[in-house]
């Protein structure tokens, strides 16, 4: 299960920004991480 949902994401993510295939799962969630804190941070600047 946790394996397609892997393989999902990583098509996913060849389409949305062209890039070769995340294998290492650590620097995938770092960098959804940082995406979610710079989401973070400009919903504040807006209020």
């Amino acid at each position: 299960m946790e394996k397609e949902i892997l393989e999902i994401e990583d098509k996913d993510s060849d389409k949305l920004f062209r890039q070769p295939k995340i294998k290492d799962i650590s620097s995938l969630s770092i960098a959804s991480l940082n995406f979610k804190n710079l989401l973070k941070r400009k919903v504040k600047m807006l209020m």
